[in-house]
């Protein structure tokens, strides 16, 4: 038996509109923790993570609307009215980044061993209310062990939704949320997940640092 617990909802992003240089990822990065658990006769035993083979699990990640939950993964791209007459307007993917994640064996803040799945780097194109839909899935053949099934559909194993969260356009947006605990503990542990706001103080330390120094040399100065 598999269960999915979002750990780390999404809250807010700034829409990145449709240029493919301009990223901006939803704060804070979602982070969901894999539950597997046994069947001991009627009975579900949670199972150690170390024991568990995720070698083909995935997790999908795909933008709903907030109160449909029905797919948001397509935005018209703005055309001209030159272009409109000549051509309707081209679909594009509403959530840019990497929509897919591989598990990974990580600590949290208290030290407990769990199966994550992480998503740093989703951006939303389009301004609005939504909500994010997770997939997991079984990437294996269920007749031969240990091998990549090329020829069906993968079996979708549990589906779970986030919260609604929000994409602001540049104006409206009120800043990005300050790195959580829990991503800067995984980031410790060598996972790649914004922290600007940390690096945002370091240059503003450094900077004021820069400028005590040249304090310090002028009033030494004034009393050579």
């Amino acid at each position: 038996q598999y269960e999915v617990q979002i750990v780390q909802q999404p809250s807010r992003a700034r829409s990145c509109g449709f240029s493919d240089k301009d990223r901006r990822p939803i704060s804070p990065a979602p982070i969901l923790q894999l539950i597997v658990r046994g069947l001991d006769g009627a009975i579900a035993i949670l199972t150690c993570p170390r024991d568990v083979d995720t070698s083909f699990l995935l997790m999908q990640c795909d933008c709903r609307d907030a109160i449909t939950k029905k797919p948001a993964s397509i935005v018209l791209y703005p055309a001209s009215e030159k272009q409109q007459r000549k051509e309707t307007p081209r679909g594009m993917s509403n959530l840019v980044g990497a929509c897919i994640a591989s598990p990974a064996k990580l600590y949290n803040e208290q030290g407990e061993l769990g199966i994550y799945f992480i998503f740093p780097e989703l951006s939303v194109r389009s301004e609005g209310r939504f909500c994010l839909a997770f997939l997991l899935l079984n990437i294996g053949t269920s007749n031969t062990p240990r091998v990549v099934n090329t020829e069906t559909i993968s079996h979708v194993l549990t589906t779970t939704f986030s919260d609604v969260f929000t994409s602001y356009t540049a104006k409206r947006f009120p800043g990005v949320i300050p790195p959580t605990a829990l991503s800067k503990c995984f980031g410790s542990q060598g996972i790649k997940i914004p922290t600007r706001r940390d690096t945002r103080t370091k240059q503003i330390t450094t900077k004021d640092s820069i400028a005590e120094n040249h304090a310090n040399d002028s009033d030494n100065d004034e009393y050579k």
